[in-house]
Order: structure tokens, then C-alpha cells, then sequence
């Protein structure tokens, strides 16, 4: 019998588990726990053992596309405005200067909408670590009984866990 330590929060595992391999599970993440599997529970591959409060997350990912959406429209109107600059500029109306101006405010327009688009992916891939999965079929061994046990800074067990 094997005794592995990880911290995971989602589990793509390439470790090969024997029957009666122990696997203490630590948290990624500070936060509340809403629901975790109870001593000699069984599980399968894949189901939840321990899941975070995720109303925090929730918030900042709609926060996130609330952003995204405004620097989208902002990028559209730099790139109407870039696109008309250059339509005045081919017809002779107006300056190369005013393309260039045109195409920096794009640009800058664009910076900021890849960037918020970016957090946003950001906080999406952090929201999986709000769901611990099972990385195999097995039972809980122990559901170790600590105050703070999800402070990321000093992280406890959550949960002792063997295969089957």
C-alpha cells in the first residue's frame, strides 16, 4: 500500500493506483466548504469529493464578462472609426495623421479588450479548483476535523482517501 500526498483541486492524473492506495487531498484555494464526502462514503472515478462556495468566483467570472462585453463594443467603435479614417484618407479628406491617431486608438482599444479577455479566461480555469474530482473509485478513509482547514497559506487534509 502506497501513501501519495497531493494538492488538487482538478486531478488529470497519469499515476497508476493500486487497490488500497491512500491519497490525502489538500486544498488549492481558500474559501468556505459547501459539501464534502463523510468517513467510509464510496465514489467513483470523477465525482465530487469536496466542493468550495463558489458565489465569490461567480461574481468576479460575471463581473469579468460584463468588462469583456464593454471593451468589445469600445474595440468595434475604434475599429468603425479606424475603418472610416482610412475611407477619408483613400478619398483624399482627410490626413495620414488622422489614420495613424485612428489606428494607435485601435490598438490601444484592442490591448485593453485581449487583457480583460484574458482575466476572464483566468478566473475561469480558477473556478475549477472550487470542485475537487475523485482520480479514481474508492472510499473515504478519514475526514480530518481541522479549524482553518482551507487557508491556501497553511493547507490541512480535507480528506484521506483509498481505491478500490
Amino acid at each position: 500500500m502506497k501513501k501519495l500526498s497531493l494538492i488538487v483541486a482538478t486531478l488529470v492524473t497519469t499515476f497508476t493506483y493500486s487497490f488500497g492506495d491512500t491519497i490525502d487531498i489538500y486544498p488549492q484555494i481558500s474559501g468556505e466548504i459547501a459539501s464534502q464526502l463523510k468517513q467510509n462514503q464510496t465514489f467513483k472515478k470523477g465525482d465530487t469529493l469536496v466542493l468550495f462556495d463558489q458565489r465569490q468566483i461567480d461574481t468576479k467570472i460575471v463581473q469579468y464578462e460584463g468588462i469583456v462585453a464593454l471593451k468589445k463594443t469600445l474595440l468595434d467603435d475604434a475599429q468603425k472609426i479606424l475603418n472610416e479614417n482610412i475611407t477619408l484618407y483613400e478619398s483624399t479628406v482627410a490626413a495620414q495623421r488622422d489614420v495613424d491617431l485612428a489606428k494607435l486608438e485601435y490598438d490601444k482599444a484592442k490591448s485593453a479588450y485581449d487583457i480583460e479577455v484574458a482575466n476572464l479566461a483566468y478566473y475561469k480555469l480558477e473556478k475549477e479548483k472550487y470542485t475537487i474530482k475523485a482520480p479514481f473509485s474508492g472510499v473515504v478513509k478519514d475526514v480530518p476535523n481541522h479549524q482553518n482547514a482551507t487557508n491556501i497559506n497553511q493547507p490541512k487534509i480535507l480528506l484521506v482517501i483509498e481505491s478500490r
